[in-house]
């Protein structure tokens, strides 16, 4: 169907002071250092659209202290902390400190890849993480994402830039 994204700053459905991102459902918005500690609300503007939940929560804030990376050997080196949650295939959703080796994570193309190693796993390394928080309007879910300002991350146009570009 035909969809566009559009900021709703009310958080809610309603249109006042919204900002049109695109007239497509491929629409982008860099996460900006501002927007720190901000909840962002995209939603379709098409009749009807936002009130069936086609409204999205975005909640951007830094970690608010450092965590556990366990894959971060060297300083710099760690991508996750070992509080992000991944769902594992057969397990549900699970703290990537408690994966293992031939668990099978599911990836961003909603399939399933094998864990095959721990490139830098230091379950005692401290690392500082950039917290994002992404929560569906229709069903209230939240999902946490810590990451390290050096991961990189797809973006529109198919380039990987490192997550501190985006926030």
């Amino acid at each position: 169907g035909i969809h566009n994204v559009y900021i709703h700053p009310s958080g809610t459905c309603d249109e006042t002071d919204s900002m049109e991102l695109g007239q497509t459902s491929g629409a982008t918005y860099t996460i900006r250092e501002e927007d720190a500690g901000s909840d962002i609300y995209f939603a379709c503007q098409i009749p009807g659209h936002c009130d069936a939940g086609q409204i999205l929560e975005v909640s951007v804030a830094p970690a608010a202290e450092p965590t556990p990376a366990p894959d971060g050997g060297l300083v710099g080196g760690f991508c996750f902390s070992g509080n992000t949650i991944v769902d594992v295939f057969g397990k549900g959703p699970t703290s990537i400190s408690d994966l293992r080796i031939g668990d099978r994570v599911k990836t961003n193309n909603n399939e399933y890849d094998i864990v095959y190693s721990f490139g830098h796993y230091n379950p005692s390394q401290i690392g500082e993480f950039l917290q994002i928080t992404i929560t569906t309007n229709k069903n209230h879910k939240s999902t946490i994402i810590e990451m390290s300002k050096d991961h990189l991350l797809l973006v529109p146009g198919g380039r990987y830039v490192p997550a501190s570009a985006l926030a």
